[in-house]
Order: structure tokens, then C-alpha cells, then sequence
């Protein structure tokens, strides 16, 4: 059984947007990277007089870079939204109990107590700061890392690859054994 106790921070709750952001749109932004870079390498060729410059396509870049844009700050917004909320968790003490079949987490202040199978989790990613336990794919538990000791944090990964390998995927150290998100 691992027991931890934690907070989560403004930093913390970004990060776990930022990536869930980027996680569920990867797909389109794999596709806008690799337009993007098809259209620099036409700019660069039509600039050096290989072929002529059609301005249309500038444009279709310039259309993705306002995509971007406007995806960080949707994101960045989320963050926002749930700073100003009155019942925000923000550095509220919780404490996480893990073992081999469940996974528990606590929050004394408002008398929170869930439980919940380790195998019945939608996924676990780790990240280079943080864990994202996923319950459902919409309600996610955020454990940051540096409230955690090393050994906390080894014991965390070796029983979630070890009890859920199918739905853990390590970031923090290029381990993917995910097969969740994939269609």
C-alpha cells in the first residue's frame, strides 16, 4: 500500500490542461505541424525562385498559426475559469492510498472519500511533474510528483505497470504501454 499527501497548485492544475489539450487533439496538431512545414518549405523554395509564390497558400499557414492561437487560449481560459471558482481544490490538502486493487483519494476539508479499481481507472498518465489519473475521461485526479518522494514515485510506476499496464503511460520516462486513446 502506498499512502501520499499532497496539494495541488495553480501550475499543476495548467500543466494537467495543457496536456489533456494537446492529448485529445494530437491528431490535428500532428497535421497542422506537418502542413506548417509543408508550406515553409514551399516558401523557402519560391523565395530562392524554384517555383512561383502563390500567395493562397501563405494564407493557409497563417490560418493554422491563428488555430494554434486561439487552441492555447481555450486552454489557458479553462485555467482561468477554474482559478475564479469559490470551490476550486486548489491547495487543498488530499491524500491518495494506492494498492494493488484500488486507488483512494481523500479530502478532509470537504469530507471527499472515492474509491475506485485500479483496473476500472480510463487511464494513468505520468508526466515529468505530475501523475493524471483518469477516472472517467472527464474527471481527473492531479498528483504532483514533488510532494512525493523518490521512492513514493518508483512504487507508484512499478505498481501501475505492473497491475494496469494497458492503461499506464509513463511520459516522464518514454514508457508507453497505453492502448486507450487509440481508434
Amino acid at each position: 500500500m502506498i499512502r501520499a499527501e499532497y496539494t495541488v497548485t495553480i501550475t499543476d492544475y495548467r500543466t494537467a490542461i495543457y496536456y489533456s489539450y494537446v492529448w485529445r487533439y494530437r491528431k490535428a496538431i500532428r497535421i497542422a505541424v506537418f502542413v506548417l512545414g509543408c508550406i515553409l518549405f514551399y516558401l523557402i523554395g519560391a523565395l530562392l525562385g524554384a517555383w512561383a509564390l502563390y500567395y493562397l497558400i501563405p494564407l493557409i499557414g497563417i490560418a493554422y498559426l491563428l488555430w494554434g492561437a486561439v487552441f492555447l487560449c481555450s486552454a489557458e481560459k479553462m485555467v482561468q475559469r477554474y482559478k475564479k471558482q469559490k470551490n476550486n481544490r486548489l491547495n487543498t490538502p488530499y491524500v491518495i492510498v494506492i494498492d494493488p486493487k484500488d486507488v483512494a483519494f481523500h479530502v478532509e476539508r470537504e469530507n471527499i472519500h472515492s474509491r475506485y479499481p485500479l483496473d476500472g481507472l480510463a487511464c494513468v498518465f505520468d508526466l515529468s511533474t505530475l501523475f493524471l489519473f483518469y477516472v472517467t475521461m472527464q474527471e481527473v485526479f492531479i498528483i504532483p510528483k514533488r510532494k512525493l518522494t523518490p521512492e513514493t514515485v518508483s512504487r507508484i510506476q512499478e505498481l501501475l505497470q505492473e497491475c494496469i499496464p494497458d492503461k499506464y503511460e509513463s511520459r516522464s520516462n518514454r514508457q508507453s504501454h497505453a492502448r486507450f486513446f487509440r481508434r
